[in-house]
């Protein structure tokens, strides 16, 4: 489950890349129009064009190298399912996550602490067995003869059957083996406990971070949709003032290059965000459901 979501990860990025890139192909599709006609106005020199053709030619080989990186991606999810034929791996456009949607683990039935506890209690009860087995061995038990009644002679009791009680004593020849086997159980149960309590430890420290990357990403989107807000006004201002003869284009084209710049670590942040979300949620649904 979490092995899908967390290639699915990989896949969404490479996919938001490209598409953020596409739209700023049409971008720069635009720009170029724009810097040559100031051109070809006499308003502004040969070179804004030029500039423009060289990002283009870029973000063309970008998109292309990432293209390539998909298909990479779409493979591995076609291995993860067992589906090594040609169909097509469809992918939602966006990454949902529920931010608080996660409390707090309680780990006492966590298939891998109830693994560790039952090998402790096996433990323990050989601890046991091997202390039995060291005691001495007491039984109680009955004699019963059956007695003729005798006619030479009539005694006391005659031909009265005999009860005899028995009480019988064993002690144990290797007590020295005894004694190891408890105190090797012994020390394996404790081993076993010193373990349990070592995975409950990485499992809160997984979860730790899991939320940290879930709350650090969630910041980040609020940040990158804001910067991509503020820098949309900001770029419509200065294409107001280049075509005005007010502005430098450099500035238009550099404007336009971060918000690419935050559109890919939106993606990037929005992917981050569901994969650590899938952790917690792994980490969830294994403790209640999942038996590994």
């Amino acid at each position: 489950m979490y092995a899908g979501k967390e290639r699915l990860c990989r896949y969404y990025k490479a996919s938001g890349t490209i598409a953020a890139k596409n739209d700023n192909l049409e971008i720069l599709d635009s720009y170029r129009d724009l810097a040559l006609n100031r051109f070809e106005a006499g308003n502004a020199p040969m070179v804004n064009v030029v500039k423009v053709d060289i990002q283009k030619d870029e973000a063309e080989t970008e998109i292309e190298i990432l293209k390539e990186e998909l298909e990479t991606r779409k493979d591995q999810l076609r291995f993860l399912i067992n589906d090594l034929g040609d169909v097509e791996i469809a992918v939602q456009d966006t990454l949902v996550v529920k931010f608080d949607s996660f409390d707090e683990q309680d780990f006492t039935e966590h298939p891998r602490l109830a693994m560790l506890q039952k090998k402790t209690e096996a433990y323990q009860n050989d601890e046991l067995i091997a202390e039995k087995n060291g005691l001495p061995n007491l039984g109680v038990g009955v004699d019963y003869s059956i007695i003729s009644k005798r006619t030479d002679a009539n005694p006391e009791n005659n031909g009265q059957d005999a009860i005899m009680p028995m009480v019988s004593i064993s002690l144990p020849i290797f007590r020295k083996k005894y004694r190891a086997q408890k105190e090797e159980a012994r020390l394996m149960a404790q081993a076993s406990e010193q373990q349990k309590e070592a995975v409950a430890n990485e499992l809160r420290s997984e979860i730790s971070m899991a939320k940290y990357q879930l709350k650090k990403s969630e910041r980040l989107l609020e940040l990158y949709s804001s910067q991509i807000k503020k820098s949309n006004q900001a770029n419509k201002l200065l294409i107001s003032g280049f075509s005005n003869a007010n502005s430098d284009f450099q500035e238009v084209l550099q404007m336009n290059s971060d918000i690419l710049l935050y559109k890919i670590q939106q993606v990037s942040a929005l992917a981050q965000a569901y994969k650590a979300a899938a952790k917690l949620e792994y980490l969830q649904y294994q403790n209640s459901d999942e038996n590994e």
